[in-house]
Formats: C-alpha cells, structure tokens, sequence
C-alpha cells in the first residue's frame, strides 16, 4: 500500500530534469522541433529558479549550495512567494499560444511549466491550489498556511537541530 511521506516523496531537481528530458525527448519524437523540446526542457527544469528568489529574500545573498538545498528540500521559509510556480501562467500563456497561434516557443513553455506544477502539487502532496500565486497571495505567502502538508517536515527538522 503506499503511504504519502513528504520526507521521501517529494520533487527534487533530479526529478525535475529527468522528467522535463523525458517528456521533450517525446515532443521532438512527435513534433520533430528542437526549439519546441529545448524550451519544454528549459522551462520544466528553469522554472525553480524562484527558489532562489525566496531563499535569497529570507537568507541574504547566500550562496552556500548546499544551505540552498537544505533549506528548499526541508521547506525552512516563513515565507513562500514562487513567482514562476502559478497557474496564472499556464493560463496566460494558454490564452496567448490560443490567441497567437501555437508557436513552438508557446507550447513548449505551457508544456514545461504545466508539467512541472502537476508534478510539484502530486509529488509534494500538496492541494493543486498551492500552486496559485493569487491563492498563496491570500494567505499573505506564509508558508504554514500555503503548503501544509509540508509544514510538519519543517518543523521536524528544525526540532532535529534543536531549533523551534
């Protein structure tokens, strides 16, 4: 039977690569663009880099890779903004490949981004409206309140380094 354990199931950036890789290596199989897979690629993989942004903002310019990590894998933020992570954007760029014509460069990016979010919201085990920026504005972006069924790993680990 499985059993959701956000300390084993959650997306890590290996994840990410292998599956935004997966999916374009299918794309250019089927559609026969490379512009089209580069971009599903980059935007499935390049959209965590609002990690940075949010850890930046609660750490100071801290470029300790291995604190980044730590602190996005055991969910340390008071705070969560994920400029890039809202299905707002898959909307927008939904409308627009609709209204302008989908362009390799549309369909990759709603490709690539669409995947990533359905992937953090089952993988992380998350409500899918975790991943609205308008749902996460109305909770003022705390944490706890926007991803919390990640909350009790946060606090396990910092109860681990004596820290409340």
């Amino acid at each position: 039977m499985w059993i959701y354990d956000p300390a084993l199931n959650t997306m890590k950036l290996h994840h990410h690569v292998a599956f935004s890789a997966t999916i374009s290596l299918l794309l250019y199989m089927i559609f026969k663009s490379w512009y089209l897979s580069l971009v599903c690629l980059i935007s499935g993989v390049f959209i965590d880099l609002d990690h940075f942004i949010d850890y930046f903002r609660e750490q100071g310019i801290n470029l300790d890779i291995k604190k980044f990590f730590s602190t996005c894998d055991n969910g340390q933020f008071e705070r969560v903004i994920l400029i890039f992570h809202g299905w707002e954007w898959v909307l927008f760029i939904g409308v627009l490949g609709w209204s302008a014509g989908w362009t390799p460069l549309m369909t990759g990016l709603l490709i690539g981004i669409g995947h990533h979010l359905v992937l953090d919201a089952f993988y992380n085990g998350t409500s899918i409206k975790s991943y609205s920026i308008l749902w996460r504005w109305s909770k003022d972006f705390d944490f706890d309140k926007t991803f919390p069924s990640i909350t009790p790993v946060k606090y396990s680990y910092r109860k681990s380094l004596g820290r409340n």
